[in-house]
């Protein structure tokens, strides 16, 4: 799925991220753009997977889903499952942002067809190819 965004549509993106600290990080990263952008958050994955279930139900979809791995009630890899087991939700751009350079986690992740995956250290510049590769900014 390719979608492009011009001055008619902001980009809009999900994230779910418990961390205050890193989901300000996020969106100080995210506003170093020039492309509009629109950030809807949660703070746990059992939050994120009912507003996923409201977009479903509504049609209005994010242009990319932005998970955490380690999240309270439901951790990003559940977060995850959920999205590629729903018909409606699994043709989502789906990225991990995480602390976790873990093999295992990257397998997890990889294994249920995450389309990209990233380290919350990584540089706002890295953050915006790393999207950018999931979706036409």
């Amino acid at each position: 799925m390719t979608i492009h965004f011009g001055a008619n549509r902001p980009l809009r993106i999900f994230i779910a991220e418990d961390s205050r600290f890193d989901l300000r990080d996020f969106e100080r990263k995210i506003a170093t753009w020039t492309t509009p952008t629109l950030i809807a958050s949660v703070t746990d994955g059992e939050a994120a997977v009912k507003w996923l279930m409201r977009a479903a139900e509504t049609g209005r979809f994010p242009d990319l889903v932005v998970l955490d791995l380690n999240m309270p009630r439901a951790g990003g890899i559940q977060v995850l499952s959920f999205i590629r087991n729903s018909p409606e939700l699994r043709s989502l751009p789906v990225m991990v942002w995480t602390t976790s350079d873990s093999p295992f986690d990257i397998g997890l992740a990889k294994d249920l067809h995450v389309d990209g995956y990233l380290l919350k250290r990584d540089t706002a510049r890295e953050l915006h190819a790393a999207i950018h590769q999931l979706i036409a900014v």
